[in-house]
């Protein structure tokens, strides 16, 4: 699920003491990957979700994305609660060619994937169409074995990585083939 808040609330509710004191935690690097990761997805996504969370509390905020949550099947479109994907399949197309073009998150698994001997198995859970995440693994020297809910996107890994393992089903619901793994990467997963 995708929340977006209004721009406006959260400059008024940036410059407070709390929130000021609570910045020097966070992790700037992060913030400007998740910016320029919604930047690579055009489409609107099915489960957007738009709260104007200015005059709750936090715990108030999270029952209301509860709710939605409860109310649309985890998180799947209630026009289609069959979809597993969490919408995703309805916008792979869109998906496929953005992300082909970013390299986000790319580095950042390389550098991971170099603590694991090459020839390990590593599972890339919610693996897409394998671009750049499982594609930084295999050019690790990693074998790749994917998990994603899209019939689109993993039939489009299969294609690019012939010789991965790969499974059509939610990660929710996955037996993860059945085997333990030396490393798992859920990239934007969550």
């Amino acid at each position: 699920m995708w929340l977006t808040c209004d721009a406006e609330m959260i400059r008024q509710r940036k410059n407070t003491p709390e929130r000021r004191a609570r910045l020097k935690d966070i992790d700037l690097t992060t913030i400007s990957w998740y910016l320029q990761e919604f930047e690579v997805l055009k489409a609107p996504h099915p489960n957007a979700l738009t709260l104007d969370t200015s005059h709750c509390k936090p715990e108030q905020t999270a029952q209301r994305i509860l709710e939605h949550v409860r109310g649309t099947n985890n998180g799947a479109s209630a026009a289609d609660a069959r979809d597993r994907s969490n919408g995703y399949e309805g916008i792979s197309e869109e998906f496929i060619s953005g992300r082909t073009r970013s390299s986000i998150g790319a580095a950042t698994v390389r550098q991971w994937a170099k603590a694991i001997p090459p020839g390990s198995d590593v599972l890339d859970l919610g693996c897409g169409h394998g671009a750049p995440i499982s594609e930084a693994l295999v050019d690790e020297g990693l074998n790749v074995y994917g998990v994603d809910a899209s019939p689109s996107m993993i039939a489009a890994f299969r294609a690019r990585f012939p010789q991965a393992p790969a499974e059509c089903e939610a990660v929710e619901d996955s037996q993860f083939f059945g085997r333990k793994f030396d490393g798992v990467v859920a990239w934007g997963l969550v």
